[in-house]
């Protein structure tokens, strides 16, 4: 094996051949994104793209993988330097900047599985609507419930259509985070991703029907027909908006009514 092959030989035997040409893309480095990122380097994956804009703070090292000499560094800068000292020699794109609707799609464009690890469920919304709407078809690993100290069995994979949500579904930050449950939550979501990209698991494996979901649509009292991509990209995103919050498992039934806009002046 050449320079920076043998930290793979122990890996499933051909994963990084599988793996080698394929690329990664992690929303937020915190504690899920930090610990997503080193996982899938050692699993062999070719390349990361990391997107980031806030700094390592002291109270980030109980569960984030950063030490106290990264403490003010861009997460970005400080994460590519922690994979590179792996000896995996993954391809880096570290992207300093902040992940807003208009940027949400074109930064990832070209990766092959999305890895959600942002905090606020505000941008969590933002950004799962939009991938799910405008990079059809590409996997998505995102998170929802990891702190506290919760029972491991808690913790579940939940599968619909292209995305997968880890999580308990309920814990709140104000609850407390435990490296080791942020830790079972990023490793659960790296092992999803990593089966995604070797092609252990089709991203649609758990739909009755992948490619035409049970999704109805009707506009002032006239069906609208749906199938194809309209129909996923709908279904993905109102599934991966209501993902988001606590305490919501968007796998069943889903009425959605929207009320005639008023003009203006009624």
């Amino acid at each position: 094996m050449g320079d920076g092959e043998e930290i793979f030989r122990d890996n499933p035997p051909g994963l990084r051949d599988r793996l080698r040409g394929l690329r990664a893309g992690i929303a937020g480095c915190g504690g899920i994104g930090s610990n997503v990122a080193l996982l899938l380097a050692r699993a062999g994956v070719g390349s990361l793209l990391l997107v980031d804009n806030d700094r390592v703070e002291e109270r980030n090292l109980n569960r984030q993988c950063y030490f106290r000499e990264h403490v003010g560094m861009p997460k970005v800068k400080a994460l590519a330097g922690l994979i590179r000292a792996t000896g995996a020699e993954t391809g880096l794109d570290a992207v300093e900047a902040a992940i807003v609707p208009g940027n949400a799609a074109e930064l990832f464009r070209g990766c092959h599985v999305l890895v959600e690890a942002l905090d606020l469920d505000e941008a969590k919304e933002m950004l799962l609507t939009v991938w799910l709407t405008e990079l059809p078809g590409v996997p998505v690993v995102a998170c929802s419930g990891l702190a506290g100290m919760g029972d491991a069995g808690d913790v579940r994979v939940d599968r619909r259509g292209t995305l997968t949500m880890v999580g308990d579904g309920s814990s709140e930050l104000s609850g407390g985070t435990l490296s080791a449950r942020v830790g079972l939550v990023a490793s659960l979501m790296a092992l999803e991703a990593v089966r995604v990209l070797a092609g252990e698991r089709g991203p649609c494996e758990t739909c009755a029907d992948p490619c035409s979901p049970g999704v109805e649509l009707a506009c002032d009292g006239v069906g609208v027909p749906l199938s194809g991509f309209p129909a996923r990209a709908l279904d993905g995103a109102v599934r991966g908006m209501l993902s988001t919050f606590r305490g919501v498992n968007p796998s069943g039934d889903i009425l959605l009514r929207l009320r005639k806009r008023k003009s203006p002046g009624d």
